[in-house]
């Protein structure tokens, strides 16, 4: 009997922990209770534990089947209850999955217009340069030099929303 569950726990680890790693009967990879980015989650194939250093969750072969919505040897309800928290943790995982997807295009969306808009106020702050050399072509063309600081006043604004943006300061 012991042997089977070892199995049944063995994969059960293969098919819910990411990055698992098994060396021996000891087991390593990313929680799957949470988002993991760095490997928390530990078990051992001989004494049927596992444990999450992150989240400080851990138990045994039964404990594991129901937290990632595997069903276990339970009356008919029982498993229609595991299924459907099985059927919401794979969906939650795909949600997150895509809020990051999101996330990271909008980062990508918000770092090119921060490169345009930086490389405008560039060349907004050059001109204004030139005028500030040259005061006799700055007395020349006074509409020029006010369209450029206005210019120059409004990238530096776009800018640091931008900035604010991509820090989560602003939504």
């Amino acid at each position: 009997m012991t042997g089977s569950l070892q199995e049944r726990f063995r994969r059960l680890l293969e098919r819910h922990v990411r990055k698992l790693t098994l060396r021996g009967h000891k087991a390593t990879g990313l929680a799957p209770c949470h988002e993991d980015y760095s490997p928390s989650f530990a078990a051992d194939l001989e004494k049927l534990v596992w444990y999450c250093h992150a989240c400080g969750i851990g138990g045994g072969v039964r404990d594991f089947a129901l937290r990632v919505g595997e069903p276990w040897n339970s009356t008919a309800s029982d498993v229609r209850g595991v299924r459907a928290r099985r059927a919401r943790f794979q969906a939650e995982r795909q949600a997150q999955a895509i809020l990051e997807r999101r996330a990271e295009e909008r980062d990508i969306a918000l770092c090119m217009q921060h490169r345009e808009a930086h490389g405008e106020a560039l060349a907004a702050a050059d001109l204004l340069g030139l005028f500030h050399r040259r005061p006799d072509l700055a007395k020349e063309f006074p509409d020029l030099v006010a369209r450029a600081e206005q210019k120059y006043g409004e990238l530096l604004f776009r800018l640091s929303t931008l900035e604010a943006r991509l820090n989560g300061e602003l939504a």
